[in-house]
């Protein structure tokens, strides 16, 4: 598939439901936001229309690193919300995310709904699935690594997963926008849970354990290939054996060091490990 097909599902370049409150954390305005990221929301509103090609070159022009959100990230999002979310800009027309990763960190394997163009800026190496409809059924189309510093482009259609597979915590930057300028950024994403035979469609988390007040509407879903579903069952074994290891070192060094286990920090298994041997 061309890197510059319009239609490309991706494009790269160097550079238990429990109710419970989405943890989507406004970045403290006391604490500014990263010059580079005001300069390139600016750029982005000013163009009218974006496309892929000018998205690639505004974020590699922007010299985002992970350096610039020493001040802004958080990782201590509940472990039931399976990354952390922080808004850094908004408007009927854009908004930027930045996401922060601990080690075991997943997205559930979903779409962006209603947005119209934006990218993902990879901030740290990530485990990365793209996925596509084919004769009815979701298959996997890559699984290729995406790297500190890469660029992946999307539109509403792009199915993917993404997730921290490594020993540190690490961050990737989202930009969603719309043509419409409506306000409807990233809603009526479609999140497939093959684990629970559903997909649901929400109003923009792609959590794993979604909230139920995120949830738009709830439907049965099996139209996964084979080869796919026994991809994504060993990665939410991977993530369980990492968040449980990332947390038992957490917890073992909290005990050392003051006495009691961090809640902030400790991480358990996610409740989709009740679901792995139903499919």
């Amino acid at each position: 598939m061309s890197e510059n097909d319009e239609n490309s599902v991706l494009q790269i370049s160097s550079m238990d439901n429990r109710p419970l409150k989405i943890n989507t954390i406004k970045s403290n305005m006391s604490s500014r936001i990263p010059e580079k990221v005001v300069k390139l929301s600016r750029k982005i509103e000013a163009r009218d229309p974006v496309d892929f090609s000018f998205i690639k070159e505004a974020v590699a022009g922007a010299g985002i690193s992970a350096n610039e959100f020493e001040n802004h990230s958080s990782f201590s999002h509940p472990p039931d919300q399976s990354y952390g979310r922080i808004l850094l800009h908004e408007s009927r027309r854009l908004k930027i995310f930045l996401m922060c990763w601990t080690p075991g960190d997943f997205t559930a394997i979903h779409d962006h709904g209603s947005t119209d163009w934006g990218c993902v800026v990879a901030l740290g190496d990530f485990t990365h699935r793209v996925y596509r409809f084919e004769d009815g059924l979701l298959r996997l189309r890559s699984n290729s690594p995406f790297g500190e510093g890469q660029v992946a482009c999307l539109t509403g259609d792009l199915i993917h997963m993404m997730g921290n597979t490594g020993n540190k915590n690490i961050m990737s930057l989202h930009i969603y926008g719309s043509d419409s300028g409506n306000g409807s950024l990233a809603k009526k994403s479609r999140v497939y849970l093959p684990e629970s035979r559903k997909v649901i469609t929400t109003n923009g988390p792609a959590f794993l354990n979604c909230p139920r007040e995120a949830i738009i509407r709830e439907e049965a879903f099996s139209a996964i290939c084979k080869h796919a579903l026994d991809d994504y069952l060993d990665l939410l074994k991977l993530r369980l054996k990492i968040s449980t290891r990332t947390g038992n070192r957490q917890q073992d060094a909290g005990q050392r060091n003051t006495g009691q286990t961090s809640i902030g920090q400790h991480k358990t298994g996610s409740s989709n490990s009740r679901h792995l041997n139903k499919v």
